[in-house]
C-alpha cells in the first residue's frame, strides 16, 4: 500500500530558491530528454526510455553543475514520467504525445519519494528533510 502526504510548506527564503531551482532543474530534464527522445524516434523509430536515460544522468550533471543542486530522485522520477508518459502515448492514443513543458506554464513542484523516517514532528509541527535542500517547516 502507498501512502501520499501533501503538506504546504513554509521554507526560508534560501530554501525556498533552492525548492524553485529543483522545480526548474525537473523541468529542464523533462524537456532534454524529450528532445532526446523525439530525435531518436525520427532516426530509428524507437526510443531509449528510463534505463538508458538514467544511465546519463551522472554526465549530464558533470557537464551542467547546476543540476546537482537538488536531489537526485526527483530527476530521477521526472524520468520515470517521463517513460510513462511515452509508453502512454501508444498505449492509450486519446493521451497524445507528451508535450514540452514551458515556463510560463509550469507548476512550481516536485517529488522526493522519501521514507516516514524524514519527517520530524514536534508540538504540533512537522518538518520535512529534504535532500540537499535541509530541514523545511
Amino acid at each position: 500500500m502507498f501512502v501520499r502526504y501533501n503538506y504546504r510548506l513554509k521554507p526560508t527564503p534560501e530554501q525556498d530558491q533552492l525548492l524553485r531551482q529543483t522545480a526548474g532543474n525537473q523541468r529542464w530534464i523533462w524537456n532534454h530528454f524529450l528532445a532526446q527522445e523525439i530525435e531518436q524516434y525520427k532516426k530509428d523509430k524507437t526510443f531509449k526510455f528510463y534505463n538508458h536515460n538514467a544511465k546519463s544522468l551522472p554526465s549530464l550533471k558533470k557537464e551542467y553543475e547546476w543540476l546537482k543542486s537538488g536531489p537526485s530522485q526527483s530527476l530521477q522520477q521526472t524520468l520515470k514520467d517521463l517513460n510513462n508518459a511515452l509508453s502512454n502515448s501508444f498505449k492509450k492514443p486519446e493521451r497524445g504525445f507528451p508535450k514540452f513543458k514551458k515556463k510560463k506554464e509550469f507548476t512550481e513542484s516536485f517529488r522526493v519519494v522519501q521514507t516516514p523516517d524524514n519527517w520530524k514532528g514536534k508540538y504540533g509541527h512537522i518538518y520535512i528533510d529534504i535532500p540537499k535542500i535541509g530541514r523545511v517547516k
